[in-house]
């Protein structure tokens, strides 16, 4: 474990961080609904959802570039695409407020920007169930003329920042082809390029991959059952992603922590305990977001690693939105899990005696 001096020590480097993201924008949005308000539709046999309360915030690759600034990092740029369309106006607006550039944005009027609406039912109880998604996504690929000119743009950025952060979530997303390889050389010149990819592992070279269990076991054995991999297995994967792409792979893996494998070595590394109820939305972005912000300020790994499962570990106790963690609440954290390992190293003495 990192003592409290380094890890402030780290924090306050980030504050002289620059991060570009590349990848997919998106916006969540919750729409609350009251069913007791509800009455019976005069045109059709259905109860309507009364949306009481609206909430928005950013997802995917912004959600990663807010959880940047939230850290504290000097300046953080987001290069995408997105529509012009309200959920891009709703988009920009946060991107905004979170004092992210913009610089490298594109709006299209021809591309959707994406976003997860996901409504939730309030009854009688106090309990609230969320209904099944409502997805705005592109089924199309994005044309040529804005896959090149996003390439130039992430060439400029590897010019400019410290890191860059890739986000890779959607089948018919950004990152095309051309957009990889620009990523892919920018890690062949040794920029620090750190990527999460839902469904692209494989095509991303050198640098450092960051895909939970189930992307790494389908990334490795995509014609597998991969949903009950044990972790010996789950390492196997990740011994053999690294071999094909030369890449560092950092796979996590929920409670039971994360590994690591570089130079054909596996490292093990433990979560921090947390207590439920939990919410992992944006878990992954906060994790491979503090990890980047961390090596770029000069932190080793282990300390990095430590830092994003810190940061993680607030973010899911954020229930209902994709949230991120403030310094002062990865010290706060860090508190905690120092004195519960003094108070566990003491109850143990005890009974030792």
């Amino acid at each position: 474990m990192v003592n409290r001096r380094r890890l402030e020590d780290i924090l306050e480097r980030i504050n002289t961080v620059d991060v570009g993201v590349v990848g997919d924008g998106c916006l969540d949005i919750y729409w609350l609904a009251d069913m007791r308000l509800s009455e019976l539709s005069l045109e059709t046999p259905y109860f309507p959802l009364p949306v009481v309360q609206e909430q928005m915030s950013l997802g995917a690759g912004s959600n990663v570039a807010m959880n940047l600034s939230r850290m504290g990092c000097r300046t953080v740029t987001m290069a995408t695409v997105i529509g012009e369309d309200w959920r891009g106006r709703e988009w920009s607006a946060k991107l905004r407020e979170a004092n992210i550039s913009d610089q490298f944005v594109i709006k299209e009027a021809s591309w959707a920007t994406p976003a997860y609406c996901k409504p939730i039912r309030r009854g009688l109880s106090h309990e609230q169930y969320e209904d099944s998604r409502i997805d705005f996504v592109n089924h199309a690929p994005l044309p040529l003329r804005l896959s090149d000119q996003l390439s130039e743009y992430v060439r400029e950025l590897g010019d400019q920042m410290d890191a860059i952060v890739v986000s890779d979530q959607f089948r018919s997303g950004v990152m095309t082809s051309a957009v990889i390889d620009a990523v892919n050389q920018q890690s062949q010149n040794e920029k620090r390029c750190f990527v999460d990819s839902r469904y692209r592992l494989r095509m991303y070279h050198k640098g450092i991959v960051k895909p939970n269990c189930l992307e790494l076991m389908r990334a490795v054995y995509p014609n597998r059952d991969s949903y009950e991999a044990g972790i010996e297995k789950v390492m196997e994967a990740g011994r053999i992603l690294h071999r094909q792409t030369q890449a560092s792979v950092c796979a996590t893996l929920g409670s039971q922590g994360l590994i690591w494998v570089e130079d054909d070595q596996i490292s093990h590394y433990p979560a921090v305990p947390v207590t439920m109820p939990i919410d992992s939305v944006g878990a992954g972005d906060a994790f491979i977001a503090a990890l980047a912000a961390a090596m770029a300020a000069g932190a080793g790994r282990d300390e990095a690693v430590y830092l994003a499962t810190l940061v993680a570990s607030v973010v899911v106790k954020k229930i209902g939105v994709t949230g991120a963690a403030s310094p002062d609440e990865i010290l706060a954290i860090h508190d905690q899990v120092a004195n519960s390992m003094i108070s566990a190293t003491f109850t143990n003495a005890n009974n030792a005696n």
